[in-house]
């Protein structure tokens, strides 16, 4: 094991790593440092919601398995509507 370690540290080169404490808590230290917080909350302005990623996925897939020469955007939208109003 410790040879192991040894031969990683020799091909990683340990010297540019940054090691993390056991008891580091990745959201109190975003709390407590404002240029974490600040890039926090851009990426969240920018997150999609649970929702939104899920019904991505369900369309992607839909999408994948429409032959190209037959897609119609106007069938798509028609199922779209069908979906979220719940028919």
């Amino acid at each position: 094991m410790v040879r192991d370690k040894q031969k990683a540290d020799r091909i990683i080169g340990v010297e540019g790593l940054r090691f993390v404490e056991p008891d580091y808590d990745p959201v109190e230290a975003r709390k407590k440092n404002p240029k974490l917080n600040e890039l926090f909350a851009i990426g969240q302005e920018k997150a999609l919601t649970y929702e939104t990623h899920m019904i991505s996925q369900i369309t992607d897939g839909v999408i994948s398995r429409i032959p190209d020469e037959s897609f119609n955007p106007g069938d798509f939208v028609f199922l779209s509507d069908q979906v979220i109003s719940g028919v």
